[in-house]
């Protein structure tokens, strides 16, 4: 999804850029030039909200010792490479974070990121951040995460969902989802009974596309589940991964 603002008129307009059905990287982004094209736009700036199919997620804990920024990033690649493997030919960045507190560290693929901004360049666009979903979600709506909650992002086939604590994130996966909704909420459940939690679960989903509900509102389902839905998202400031991904 492309974040455009016209200077011309004040508002943004969502572009949404979807690749073939088992497609890479390499469709969503030749989708994205044939999108420009068609419509004949060159200049300005846009801002990129990646599908999480593309994207690596893992969360650092707060290191025990004092680390250079060097040294931070060596770290936030080592807990990225316990979950996924080699991140050879992957941009790593991780959100500035608070004192004390895990933070979430994010990967996008050296290939797929030069891509993107030759296809930019090309038409002399660039780009002020380039945002994975489960970060862009979590800027706009971070006032409403608080200790307890879970917060997940539901897109392609997959949901991203973190539980927020005391101290910042306690845990953050990535799940293979359908995206209905009662698989979304027996997933939320899930996470609630392995976290050793009791109760209803007390959690926000943004799910696009999966649930109708009033524009700029956030829907109750009842059990716990809150249903965000877009407002504005996108104009919060991005995290450190966004401007990382954005800048190499």
């Amino acid at each position: 999804m492309v974040l455009r603002e016209s200077r011309a008129q004040p508002r943004r307009e969502n572009v949404e850029v979807i690749a073939e059905e088992g497609a890479a990287w390499r469709g969503a982004v030749d989708g994205l030039s044939r999108w420009l094209t068609r419509n004949s736009i060159e200049r300005g700036r846009v801002s990129i909200v990646v599908s999480s199919r593309f994207v690596r997620y893992a969360l650092v804990p707060w290191p025990s010792t004092e680390l250079k920024r060097d040294e931070g990033s060596v770290w936030a690649r080592f807990h990225l490479e316990t979950v996924h493997g080699d991140m050879t030919g992957w941009t790593v960045a991780c959100d500035a974070g608070e004192f004390g507190r895990a933070r979430v560290a994010c990967a996008m693929p050296d290939a797929f990121l030069q891509a993107l901004r030759e296809t930019l360049t090309t038409r002399k666009i660039s780009a002020d951040a380039i945002r994975p979903a489960f970060v862009n979600g979590w800027n706009g709506w971070r006032k409403l995460i608080k200790p307890g909650r879970f917060f997940g992002v539901a897109e392609s086939d997959r949901l991203v969902l973190g539980c927020c604590g005391q101290r910042g994130w306690e845990s953050l996966r990535v799940l293979s989802a359908k995206g209905c909704c009662d698989e979304l909420i027996a997933l939320v459940r899930r996470e609630h009974v392995l976290m050793g939690m009791t109760g209803t679960p007390n959690a926000l989903l943004f799910a696009p596309g999966t649930i109708s509900v009033p524009w700029g509102t956030v829907a109750n389902a009842g059990d716990g589940i809150h249903w965000l839905q877009p407002d504005e998202i996108g104009s919060a400031p991005a995290l450190a991964m966004a401007n990382l991904a954005a800048e190499r």
